[in-house]
């Protein structure tokens, strides 16, 4: 069964029995069961993590869907179960739910990018020069990807090279050892510009006895992949913070290869065809040479929320234009935080009629459940929720942050690690919950710590 048809019969179940939607990391898990991926390919894939996928959101998935259809089910057994059930939850006509779109779960592509000026016009204009290194850094979802996809556009039609490297795909083992991890990165590179040299001739053993693995990589590059292009190289990485998880051989090589890259990019060939993007979501916390750190040099990017215009040109992208008040509604709730915004108004306008109570406003409605299991934001705060549970030190942190009436002091661990995760808003030196959906939400489920 495709996933369009299992997608029609799931949602019309689900909506059936808990009068909801199916969220993000429901429709993640439904459709990679239906490609026949496992939950390692699906967590690679998405960057969520394996053990969330299966131990909690997948197993209250088939829970759930298991009491909608009124049988046992699970991944091995769901596409039978929805063969039998076709009779009773097809969907048909005007109702059809052909895309992730309808759900408010799809990520915003370019036609619905919103621009945050002058950031667009710097990052094109400082791409174009030898050397170049831009970073991103903002919290999660908060568009740091989306800038990446303009800024290598911007790449595209100055006839450059682009590599987009994201490391939530990077397999589980090839981060710990650096030998591996930069043969790993030196192969995937060379694949994606279609080049058939042959990094592993560098991690033979008379090389392996001569050079470090940072030399093996760099005349890699030096030798085979740059002097093969006759043109600039933009090479973005994205979440390059997970290698901060990894152990300091790594990590710390791998990121004075970056900056060595970058100041040799200024001025020496061939590396001046070299353009680097980087993008994370926090700050740099580890210790680094000054000397050695592509966080201190470059292009620095900070991405801000959306504002109230930027919301009011984008609902009327969006095919909504709402007036100033709906708006200022919108954000007391979420703020303007661009994941948030993107997913409230992608659903306000494919469910304009959605809902139970009809003496409410569908924007009330919306709000009022908001903050809840049965809002359009469970997946997004049950992912926050379980990272602050495994850390009972983090979410002491964040539940003083959301009881407390005004900005409180952290220490700078814990202020770095839930900024990174999007929940606070910086007041000089104090913090905030970012929006008032975080409050109410841990306020209930953090009271009990």
């Amino acid at each position: 069964m495709k996933f369009e048809e299992a997608f029609e019969i799931v949602d019309k179940a689900v909506r059936a029995e808990a009068g909801r939607h199916l969220n993000d990391v429901e429709l993640m898990v439904l459709r990679g069961s239906c490609e026949g991926l496992t939950y390692d390919e699906m967590a690679q894939k998405s960057g969520y993590g394996v053990n969330y996928l299966k131990g909690d959101a997948g197993h209250k998935f088939w829970k759930l869907l298991s009491k909608a259809l009124g049988e046992q089910v699970g991944k091995r057994n769901f596409q039978a179960a929805l063969e039998r059930a076709k009779g009773r939850f097809s969907v048909a006509g005007a109702e059809s739910v052909q895309s992730a779109e309808a759900l408010g779960t799809e990520k915003p592509d370019q036609d619905f990018y919103v621009e945050r000026p002058p950031i667009e016009h710097n990052c094109c204009e400082e791409i174009k020069r030898p050397g170049a290194l831009i970073r991103i850094k903002a919290p999660a979802k908060m568009g740091k990807t989306s800038l990446i996809g303009k800024i290598l556009a911007c790449a595209d039609q100055q006839g450059y090279q682009t590599v987009l490297f994201n490391f939530l795909q990077a397999k589980e083992g090839s981060l710990k050892d650096l030998d591996n991890f930069l043969l790993w990165f030196c192969t995937n590179v060379g694949r994606r510009l279609q080049q058939d040299s042959n990094p592993e001739d560098y991690w033979n053993d008379s090389f392996s006895s001569t050079f470090s693995s940072n030399d093996k990589c760099t005349f890699y590059f030096e030798e085979h992949l740059l002097p093969k292009i006759d043109c600039p190289l933009v090479l973005a990485l994205d979440n390059v913070d997970r290698v901060f998880e990894y152990p300091e051989e790594v990590r710390v090589n791998f990121f004075s290869l970056l900056r060595s890259w970058h100041e040799q990019a200024k001025n020496i060939e061939p590396w001046k065809k070299l353009r680097l993007v980087l993008a994370y979501s926090t700050e740099v916390y580890m210790p680094l040479n000054l000397n050695q750190s592509p966080f201190n040099v470059g292009l620095p990017t900070e991405l801000p929320e959306f504002t109230t215009e930027q919301i009011k040109d984008l609902s009327k992208r969006r095919g909504l234009d709402w007036e100033e008040a709906k708006i200022t509604k919108l954000m007391d709730m979420v703020g303007g935080h661009p994941y948030l915004v993107h997913k409230a108004l992608i659903y306000m306008k494919n469910y304009p009629n959605a809902g139970l109570d009809n003496k409410l406003d569908k924007l009330d409605e919306f709000l009022q459940e908001a903050p809840t299991e049965a809002g359009l934001y469970d997946d997004v705060l049950r992912e926050h929720l379980l990272i602050l549970e495994q850390d009972k030190e983090l979410a002491a942190a964040m539940k003083e942050v959301v009881d407390a009436t005004e900005p409180v002091r952290l220490d700078w661990q814990k202020l770095f690690k839930l900024d990174s995760m999007g929940l606070l808003r910086l007041k000089e030196n104090d913090v905030e919950p970012r929006c008032k959906l975080y409050r109410l939400y841990f306020q209930e489920h953090l009271k009990d710590i």
